[in-house]
């Protein structure tokens, strides 16, 4: 998980809100496996390193509310999730990052691949989380993101300037245009 520093009353309110988590029963798996991890996620997410205050409270205890009452995956609450070292925007609609490719790249997809690829495609990109990641890993490939849902192209666009990845914008690719899209 990222290394943010909370104080104790972020620490406290985490503690809270992972015991609800746990005594709901919601599934994870949008980027946490934990009730303890998703609460840091949402607590962390609304604060980004703020003091906590009554209205903060009041906001974060609506936001459990829809993610327990709701099941409003937290990423859709807080509007970002991470995929891997990147922090990306996540906007209700666009698939959240849960891939295994992460662990994948962040060993050069070692043994499989044992050279820098050319080229990349990230089919289908949603949030661009695994072409992004993949520039990072393999600098001098060209990646392409292609998807046929503006939502996503609109959250891959942000999270390419976000990142600072070193690639071209991405178009999208409708179904009905079959016009290519190259980031």
């Amino acid at each position: 998980m990222p290394s943010q520093h909370l104080d104790d009353d972020a620490e406290a309110l985490i503690d809270a809100f992972a015991d609800r988590l746990e005594a709901a029963d919601v599934v994870f798996g949008h980027g946490t496996d934990n009730a303890r991890d998703e609460a840091w996620r949402l607590v962390a997410g609304i604060l980004r390193g703020g003091r906590v205050t009554p209205r903060r409270v009041a906001q974060l205890e609506a936001l459990l509310r829809r993610r327990i009452e709701d099941r409003v995956p937290v990423p859709y609450l807080t509007g970002e999730a991470w995929f891997g070292d990147l922090r990306l925007r996540i906007p209700p609609g666009v698939m959240i990052p849960r891939s295994p490719i992460g662990e994948l790249l962040a060993n050069r997809i070692r043994p499989w691949l044992d050279r820098e690829p050319a080229r990349v495609l990230d089919l289908c990109c949603g949030s661009g989380c695994i072409g992004i990641a993949a520039a990072y890993v393999f600098p001098g490939a060209r990646v392409d993101l292609v998807d046929d849902d503006e939502r996503a192209v609109a959250a891959a666009h942000e999270n390419v300037r976000r990142t600072n990845a070193s690639m071209k914008q991405t178009r999208p690719l409708w179904p009905g245009g079959r016009r290519r899209l190259a980031a």
